[in-house]
Formats: structure tokens, sequence, C-alpha cells
């Protein structure tokens, strides 16, 4: 009896023998066959689009190179990472973080432009690097001690010293009509 069901397991195809000897179920194999189906697809050089945007409005690029065996991988890799785009050979994710950019704590400095705008500069206002501008700051309302500060520079230092500078200057930002009545 076991052997009459045994023998029409097998010759129904519900199971079958691999390499090794082992059995396995139709499902495992079809599933198997899936997944060398989707390895074979999978390309061989995959280019990630990496882009962080940060607290002080700069966002960072770069584009790695990765050579997986499944799509899963680098998934697996990014997984903290939000998926953007994602096309034959090029994966694009980003990712907010929650700090300032390591640009502006490295060089950034706060000043303002010609037109009041408040900005991070690369390095010393008087050179105009612009890193990011933010919003024009109605300067007749500052100290004189404030302008002058802003004139000459302040340093960033780190986030909470970047939303310190940020808090205090926003009620000093300059209303824009919309032209509108």
């Amino acid at each position: 009896m076991i052997k009459l069901l045994f023998s029409l397991l097998f010759t129904s195809g519900l199971f079958f023998f691999d390499l090794n000897g082992n059995y396995s179920h139709l499902a495992q194999a079809e599933q198997s066959k899936s997944n060398m189906t989707h390895l074979q697809k999978t390309p061989v050089v995959v280019y990630v689009h990496l882009k962080k945007d940060y607290l002080d409005g700069i966002s960072i690029e770069r584009t790695v190179e990765e050579h997986p065996l499944s799509l899963k991988d680098i998934f697996l890799s990014y997984q903290d990472w939000q998926l953007v785009k994602q096309t034959n050979d090029n994966i694009y994710f980003e990712k907010r973080v929650n700090d300032i950019s390591p640009v502006a704590k490295t060089v950034g400095i706060f000043g303002l432009t010609n037109d009041r705008t408040l900005t991070i500069f690369e390095g010393n206002p008087d050179k105009n690097q612009i890193i990011q501008t933010f919003f024009q700051i109605d300067t007749k309302a500052l100290e004189a001690n404030e302008v002058k500060d802003l004139n000459k520079g302040i340093p960033v230092r780190n986030k909470k010293h970047f939303q310190q500078v940020m808090n205090a200057l926003a009620k000093y930002a300059e209303k824009h009509s919309s032209g509108h009545s």
C-alpha cells in the first residue's frame, strides 16, 4: 500500500529528487526555478544613487556601483533608505537626516548677503561662497551688535546651535506680500 502511494506521488510529479538525492515538493521546485529566473534577470552591475537631505536644506548625493547576487541584496543593504525610483540598472534612494550637513559643520558660517538674506557661507561671508540661503531679515528690527555679528559671520557649531540661530532670527524674517489685495 505504501509503495503504491509512494509511486503515485512520484509519477504524478508532486515530488522530485535533486542531484544530491534529496526529495522536494513540486511547489518548492517551482519556487527554486522562479528564484533562478529572477537571478538571471538581475543586472550584473547596479548603480545605487543615494541622496541625503539635511536639516539645513543641503542635499548630498553619491553613486555606488554594486554587484549583487539579487536585487533583494541591495534592498537589504539600504533598508533604512526610502526607495524613490528603480530602472533596469539604477536604483535611487533618499534619506532625511536629522542633523545639519557635514559641510555646514566643518566650514559653515551664518551671515547676510547684500540683500539681507540669512545664509550659510563656506568660510568668511566676505568671500561670498554661498552654501545655503534661507530668508531675508529685517535688519532694522535687529540690535546693532546682532547685525554686526551677522556681517562678520557666526560659525555653525552643531545642530543645536544651528536651530537656536534659525529660531532666533526667524522672528525677524521679512514678510513678502503675494501681490494680492
